[in-house]
């Protein structure tokens, strides 16, 4: 009879632990794959000390229940080495955003825990890139095609335009609002707002620049990309001076600002410049499948770039359209745009060079 027990018990158990997983597989693939790398990468977990960033990525194996995603994570300082590799589902996990029930998850790594998000609707849901333009179409025109792939690759993007842009002869601040919405819509990013500096009228004061440091401190980006800062546009010039002095002022400590100390690990500089140069870029990336969109949330500025524009050949996108093809001939593909830096890069592998 002992034998008969140990017997059925050597393969009722591992039958058990079979039909009990396949079961928590099929409640992932239930509510989909996709539904839970969103709803995890907007659950962004975080400890409540001391904070440092990690980036991680999103797979779902074959095993049953083991998966990886990818978002932006936060450990403690004091564990340097705490990788969030993976995690197994032990339940059914609430997926709605923000509400993801961790009771049900084991993370490899030190155990972390949800944080609250804060009042600017943004939270611990840190973005990954700010772009930071002086007018509203400067990113577009600037990095459009960079922003479309950086959120096909599930970073999260927000874009900053320092001034309304007005006046201008064809637009108006409501227009030009409207345009803006319509851009943000094509691009598909996380997060934009404006901090109503004054247009053609923009310095770097202290006062602006407290009030950017404070964003960079709420929204916490890894990086940043500003305008190139040579340019026949004072606007541009100054916007570049603001946003380099803000990045520092956002890591003081001690310092009459909002939100905590942060300070982003790079500055790039996109071109969008209004003289007839050819700086030499610290890279160029391609963005031959992100072009015809790129276009296309150009075209929601009508005000600037189509109604009274010169309609002779070569018109304003025409030449737009030219400028991006030389710079894709420059790496040997049909589309790209050039970034500046004032840091050397630093690469760990040369596998993704063209």
């Amino acid at each position: 009879m002992g034998v008969l027990t140990v017997k059925f018990a050597s393969y009722f158990l591992p039958l058990c632990r079979f039909f009990s997983l396949a079961f928590l597989y099929s409640e992932v693939l239930r509510f989909g794959i996709s539904q839970l790398q969103k709803s995890l990468q907007e659950s962004i977990l975080l400890w409540n000390s001391a904070l440092a960033d990690r980036n991680f990525r999103f797979s779902v194996w074959p095993s049953l229940g083991a998966v990886k995603f990818s978002g932006k994570v936060c450990y403690p300082k004091g564990f340097p080495n705490a990788e969030l590799e993976s995690i197994r589902v032990f339940g059914v996990v609430n997926l709605r955003p923000f509400e993801t029930d961790l009771t049900a998850i084991e993370i490899s790594g030190p155990f972390l825990r949800n944080r609250q998000q804060t009042g600017d609707g943004i939270g611990c849901k840190m973005l990954d890139v700010l772009v930071i333009s002086p007018h509203p179409d400067d990113a577009e025109l600037g990095m459009g095609g960079a922003i479309l792939r950086f959120k096909a690759e599930g970073w999260r993007v927000g874009i900053l335009d320092l001034t309304d842009g007005e006046p201008t002869p064809y637009g108006s601040p409501e227009l030009r609002g409207q345009e803006t919405e319509e851009a943000t819509r094509v691009l598909g990013i996380d997060w934009r707002d404006n901090l109503g500096l004054p247009n053609r009228s923009l310095e770097p004061t202290l006062e602006a620049r407290a009030k950017l440091a404070g964003v960079i401190r709420r929204l916490r980006p890894r990086w940043i990309f500003a305008p190139y800062w040579e340019d026949a546009h004072p606007d541009h010039v100054a916007a570049t001076q603001l946003i380099e002095a803000s990045r520092f002022w956002a890591k003081l400590t001690k310092a009459n600002l909002d939100g905590e100390p942060h300070h982003p690990e790079r500055i790039f500089y996109y071109y969008c410049i209004h003289l007839r140069i050819i700086p030499q870029p610290a890279f160029i990336l391609d963005i031959t499948p992100y072009w015809e969109r790129k276009l296309e949330a150009i075209r929601c500025y009508r005000s600037q770039f189509l109604v009274g524009a010169r309609q002779e050949p070569p018109t304003f996108l025409e030449k737009f359209q030219a400028q991006a093809a030389t710079w894709g001939w420059a790496i040997g593909v049909a589309y790209g745009e050039p970034f500046a830096s004032r840091e050397p890069l630093g690469l760990t592998s040369l596998r993704d060079l063209i």
